[in-house]
Parts: C-alpha cells; structure tokens; sequence
C-alpha cells in the first residue's frame, strides 16, 4: 500500500459477523515493503493512539491501524448480541483489516485490550508471524481479572464517563502530559453498555 504519511485517509473492511451482523472497520494504512505489521489499539481507545509508531514504521513496511468495532470511526454491534464485543470478535476484527490490506501473516501489535487481541490472533494457525504486546490486560494476575469482573457493571452506569475517567487518570502518571487530558477524557466517550462489553472481555 501507499500512503501519504502526513494525511491519512481511512479505509474501510466490510465483512459478516456471524454473532454480530455486518460490521465496518475503520483503519489507516500506509507503507509497503517489509514485514506487514497491524496496530491494535486498548479499551476505548482508537487508531490514532498508535500513531508515532505507525508513522515510524510506515517509513520502512506496510502498516495498517484499524479502529476495533464499537471504536472510533468503525459500526457499534448491539453489545446485548452474546459474543459481540469478546476478544475472539475483536482477533477477527484485525484479521478482517489485515486481509483487506493486503497483508499476509502480518506481526500485530497490541496494546491493553490490543494485547489480548494480538495473542488471540497468534493462537489461529499460519494467521500471524508474531504478536507483541505492549502493557498488556491482565492475563495470569487473578487479582486483576477480578478486578475487571467486578467493576464492569460500575463502567455500565457510568452514564457520565466519570468513573472511567477517574480510573484512567488514576493510572496515567502526571509526568506523563504529551495526550494525557486527551486519554483521559477519550476514557469516558465510548457508550457505558458498549465500553462495559469491552471491559468484560
């Protein structure tokens, strides 16, 4: 693929979901030559949080960054579907962009919830060369896990988008300023039935 580096256009990857109806994902793409490579951005996050990378290595491989469904600029499913928003969905998600780009066993970074997408994607045969996760969702930590379960019914009255921004801002040092008001406020944009689907996963 071609790209213009400084204006990015997206694209679109259309497919059927058998649990979820027809989905549209938004992604970026840019590069060519190398190994392909395909960003996953976290929880209610989307594209542009991969952005310094994408354009780094956009100079040297083909690179695709997709918004995952309920994200950014790609279709929300019915978070009530069973299975709608679970990382299974979301691996297929990222193999749906990496086929519509062109690529072929691309490396899928991930981060957050991206890096439990990416391990999804490693697990399917011959799909992927390599998955890397960046800060990963809890995994193995059973306190973490619990933690998660716990709290998705408090991110699913989160009306306000306060209590995901509070957690958010909790996590995020105040040293770290480059995007941190923004990351913060982007916490609490996603609709709460469909950032608590994503939780849950």
């Amino acid at each position: 693929m071609t790209g213009q580096l400084e204006v990015l256009v997206a694209e679109y990857a259309e497919y059927a979901d058998t649990k979820a109806g027809p989905v549209r994902l938004a992604y970026h793409g840019a590069g060519d030559g190398g190994t392909p490579i395909v960003f996953v951005h976290g929880a209610s996050c989307d594209s542009s949080y991969f952005a310094p990378q994408f354009t780094h290595f956009a100079r040297s491989h083909a690179v695709a960054a997709l918004d995952l469904r309920g994200h950014g600029d790609s279709t929300r499913p019915d978070p009530a579907v069973p299975g709608a928003y679970d990382v299974g969905a979301f691996a297929d998600d990222t193999l749906a962009v990496a086929a519509a780009a062109g690529f072929d066993r691309p490396v899928v970074i991930g981060h957050s919830l991206g890096g439990l997408v990416a391990l999804a994607c490693a697990a399917r045969p011959d799909a992927v060369r390599a998955a890397v996760l960046v800060d990963s969702a809890p995994i193995l930590n059973e306190r973490h896990k619990a933690f998660f379960a716990r709290t998705a019914e408090d991110i699913a009255a989160d009306a306000n988008g306060d209590w995901r921004r509070g957690y958010i801002g909790k996590l995020l040092p105040p040293s770290d300023t480059h995007r941190r008001a923004e990351i913060i406020t982007g916490a609490g944009a996603l609709p709460p039935a469909v950032a608590a689907a994503t939780w849950r996963a």
